[in-house]
């Protein structure tokens, strides 16, 4: 039996749950005992969302486009220079999975 992936090769870890459930602070310390780069997936909400949701305002599909975007962009440029990457992220919606899957600069859900 081969092993998944060797241990050179570029990885991605996306470390989901709800608001205030310690994703965060999981995936950070995770990141720096691997020692792999980590985001924190708010970050890379425009500015809209940001406003939508301290309005406490629940984001659409359409609003998170931009936001997956932002993730699938980041994690492209970075595995191209061959980096391990983790990153924290609110859940997304059943339904959402099958879209962001779809979702340019290799960003999917497995």
């Amino acid at each position: 039996m081969q092993s998944a992936t060797p241990l050179d090769d570029p990885s991605v870890v996306v470390v989901m749950g709800v608001s205030g459930s310690g994703k965060s602070t999981i995936a950070a310390m995770l990141a720096h005992r691997l020692h792999w780069i980590y985001e924190e997936g708010d970050w890379f909400h425009p500015p809209s969302n940001v406003e939508k949701m301290h309005g406490g305002e629940p984001l659409t599909d359409e609003d998170r486009w931009p936001w997956l975007h932002g993730i699938a962009a980041w994690t492209a440029r970075r595995q191209s220079r061959r980096r391990r990457l983790l990153c924290a992220q609110t859940g997304l919606p059943r339904h959402s999975h099958r879209r962001a899957a779809r979702c340019p600069a290799r960003l999917s859900q497995r």
